[in-house]
């Protein structure tokens, strides 16, 4: 399975400005110099501007090691060292990725969700089972989601991540209202543990 690195970066206020240079440096420099990188995107939250979301996705282990040992990857750790208040940083693997029939490339301005959950362990399994079955069925027949993609928390077998992407707020809200969305939630609710507020933002 390809590696996903999910981050959440709390900026100094007074520092947001450098930090979303610096890391803009940092992104440009992996996507052009870094061949195992599959994607590395930036999103705002909807709410508060000092914080950031990455999305980062590898293709295998070397490609992994190898962004973990580039010389910008150390500069911007460096560098951003007096510009955050708080980092959280999680390690997954992407089970699936998804997008709805004729969706167009995502790009800056897109409305994206980063949901986390705990599955019971003993529903895990059929859990994932059932929710890859509803992301094809959706992205069949929905019309506005650009990418969503399954992860799972190599920490935690049972930790369950949903990356998403869409045109905008609204078809994010249409999809959550969708019938084939409400029935899924009512045969899987009884499998999750914990459901953390979702993470909501747009993508810069």
């Amino acid at each position: 399975m390809e590696h996903a690195i999910i981050v959440e970066f709390h900026a100094k206020p007074e520092r947001r400005a450098d930090f979303v240079a610096a890391l803009t440096r940092h992104v440009d420099w992996t996507r052009t110099n870094e061949k195992g990188c599959m994607q590395f995107d930036v999103h705002v939250d909807d709410k508060d501007p000092n914080t950031i979301y990455l999305y980062e996705i590898y293709n295998d282990d070397a490609a992994l090691t190898e962004h973990r040992a580039s010389p910008s990857l150390k500069t911007f750790q460096e560098a951003n060292k007096d510009m955050v208040a708080s980092r959280t940083a999680w390690q997954a693997l992407r089970r699936m990725t998804a997008k709805s029939r004729n969706a167009p490339a995502a790009n800056a301005g897109t409305h994206s969700a980063i949901i986390a959950l705990k599955i019971k362990p003993e529903n895990t399994a059929n859990y994932l089972k059932q929710m890859e079955a509803h992301v094809k069925q959706f992205t069949g027949v929905e019309a506005g989601c650009l990418q969503f993609d399954i992860v799972v928390d190599k920490a935690d077998p049972n930790g369950v991540f949903y990356y998403e992407q869409w045109e905008s707020p609204q078809a994010h809200r249409a999809h959550f209202n969708a019938p084939l969305l409400q029935d899924f939630l009512k045969q899987t609710n009884h499998m999750i543990a914990e459901r953390a507020a979702p993470r909501l933002g747009n993508r810069i």
